[in-house]
């Protein structure tokens, strides 16, 4: 998040900063719609907006069956496996 930091040293202080963090999420959500081919985009953008739910809490294993009720692993193959993807290549800072 550079512009974030740069947003921040440059004003020194906070504000605006949510206002760039909220528009990388969104960059983010458009970025699964466009590029999440083959995959439910529902349940990549479900699965993505749950990573730090996950990372907040102290077991930070991730659980499909937490995402949604009823959620089954069947359910999201490939999902997982495609967001490790694009987090482990760099893709996400592109």
């Amino acid at each position: 998040m550079p512009a974030v930091v740069r947003e921040y040293v440059v004003n020194k202080n906070f504000s605006g900063t949510l206002k760039l963090q909220q528009n990388l999420l969104l960059d983010y959500q458009e970025d699964i719609t466009k590029y999440a081919i083959g995959l439910d985009k529902g349940r990549v953008r479900n699965a993505f907006n749950h990573i730090a739910v996950f990372l907040a809490k102290e077991n930070k294993k991730f659980q499909i069956t937490k995402i949604a009720r009823n959620a089954r692993s069947r359910d999201y193959i490939g999902v997982v496996d495609w967001l490790k993807w694009i987090f482990s290549s760099g893709m996400h800072h592109r």
